[in-house]
């Protein structure tokens, strides 16, 4: 998916969570929040400069931190346990399971350490929030672009099999995407009214929220016809309910 469709669907996800966890400590909502959003670009290494200052320059940014530090660190590691190395503009580098882990893992790396040796409580903990925050726009960040016609590998460069769906981002006639941001919209909504009115105590949000989360992931999972592999052109033909078809197989991640 694109820049925008993450942001949009990860920030109402991460809200839906946090808003729910941490109910009375904004400043722990807040860096869930902002972990969430660079976990939802840091994978997006091929981002291209914005051609003028935009919101976007600020994303394109954050992603040179994967560009030249994790990449290069991955490809170290790789060309040590495998017989060839991966190219270094791979995008399924960071569009799979091992390559979110070498972000999280060098992210935590800055953020952790720091907050570990400064013995203040608070840091310590506004710091794990943003690093589980970080995690949960990196696994979202997956999920949403699994849905994409590119698909994803998840265990590249370890595997090549792909999964992937039938949405074309920049298809404008397809309204899955807007219609998977109007269900998360909606959800929230409730979610946040419900803490709002004190209609239902803080523990039983907490327990609803991550099974929430859950269901409307697999929701855009299901009616974006994800299935494994390559599919030959003209051979799957969207659910019930969904509005394009594959027109022509690809294997590069969004």
């Amino acid at each position: 998916m694109i820049t925008r469709h993450h942001f949009a669907l990860v920030m109402m996800c991460a809200l839906l969570v946090w808003s729910a966890l941490f109910p009375t400590e904004p400043l722990l909502v807040a860096a869930g929040l902002t972990g969430a959003c660079a976990g939802a670009i840091l994978p997006d290494f091929h981002m291209k400069r914005p051609k003028r200052s935009c919101p976007l320059t600020g994303a394109w940014i954050v992603t040179r931190f994967t560009r030249f530090a994790c990449v290069p660190a991955m490809l170290w590691v790789y060309s040590r346990i495998l017989p060839g190395q991966p190219d270094a503009g791979d995008k399924r580098l960071t569009h799979s399971l091992p390559g979110i882990g070498v972000i999280a893992a060098m992210v935590s790396g800055i953020v952790l350490v720091p907050a570990l040796l400064s013995g203040v409580g608070t840091a310590l903990a506004v710091s794990t929030v943003f690093l589980a925050g970080l995690v949960l726009g990196l696994c979202l960040h997956l999920a949403e672009d699994v849905c994409t016609m590119k698909g994803i590998s998840p265990l590249f460069p370890f595997s090549s099999s792909t999964l992937c769906g039938s949405i074309r981002p920049c298809n404008t006639t397809d309204r899955r995407i807007a219609r998977f941001q109007a269900q998360h919209a909606s959800v929230l909504g409730i979610f946040l009214a419900l803490h709002a009115t004190g209609l239902l105590p803080v523990p039983l949000l907490r327990d609803l929220s991550l099974p929430g989360l859950c269901i409307l992931v697999g929701w855009m999972i299901y009616h974006s016809d994800v299935a494994p592999g390559k599919a030959p052109t003209g051979t799957r033909a969207p659910r019930a309910g969904s509005t394009s078809s594959r027109t022509s197989p690809a294997w590069m991640p969004s």
